[in-house]
């Protein structure tokens, strides 16, 4: 959606300086809440300071001790690269603990969320 956002960020990645948000904590979770995320985020032109799929896969070569120590194995999405599909869903990659390893996958927009799911931000 954003393809000139896709190549920007830091060109060193330092989790110190990242700003974790629980944005859903005590709400409700609903298919809307990612939608209303986004358009959020969007809005408030704070796309460029999310984390992006590059940033997703710098994390999850890190490997899992690196991920539990900085994001708690909590999923952590990638505002900055959501996608539409063929059929007009919007998808944000995200980072998430599977097992021993970390996995990248896509989540759709619409579907539920959970209150473990984090946005990240550099701080300010």
């Amino acid at each position: 959606m954003h393809p000139r956002l896709e190549n920007s960020g830091a060109a060193e990645f330092d989790p110190r300086k990242l700003e974790v948000w629980n944005s859903f904590q005590g709400k409700q979770t609903s298919g809307t809440i990612g939608e209303r995320t986004y358009q959020m985020l969007k809005k408030a032109d704070a796309l460029e300071r999310c984390l992006g799929l590059r940033d997703l896969e710098v994390i999850q070569k890190r490997g899992i001790v690196f991920y539990r120590k900085y994001f708690g194995g909590k999923a952590v999405f990638g505002w900055r690269s959501v996608v539409r599909d063929r059929l007009d869903y919007l998808f944000v990659p995200y980072l998430f603990e599977f097992g021993d390893g970390v996995k990248v996958h896509w989540y759709w927009l619409d579907f539920a969320w959970e209150g473990a799911t984090l946005l990240v931000l550099p701080k300010s």
